[in-house]
């Protein structure tokens, strides 16, 4: 059986800016409301919830950061995995 799987995540992105690479990973997106997500995979989704945007400073320099919250749902395993990495490569920068 499939469980529910939580990761939190603190993403240097606006919210435009992560709404653009959730279309970039997973095309149509669903938008339930201003801030959530749910994107099917397979039989099962993830959810994914944002955040209140804001600025960190570090000396001079601002760095705008969001919490992000994806939830997998009827997903196994390998499934979140596949999932996790088709998210964090639609966000890598600098070819990293």
């Amino acid at each position: 059986m499939a469980d529910i799987v939580v990761v939190e995540k603190d993403m240097a992105y606006n919210r435009r800016d992560l709404i653009a690479g959730l279309h970039r990973a997973f095309g149509d997106v669903v938008e339930p409301d201003g801030q959530s997500f749910k994107i099917p995979v397979g039989s099962g989704a993830l959810s994914v919830e944002l955040g209140v945007e804001a600025v960190r400073r570090i000396a001079l320099i601002e760095v705008v950061h969001m919490p992000v919250t994806l939830t997998f749902t009827g997903l196994n395993e390998t499934q979140r995995a596949e999932t996790l990495k088709r998210f964090d490569r639609a966000f890598q920068r600098g070819g990293g």
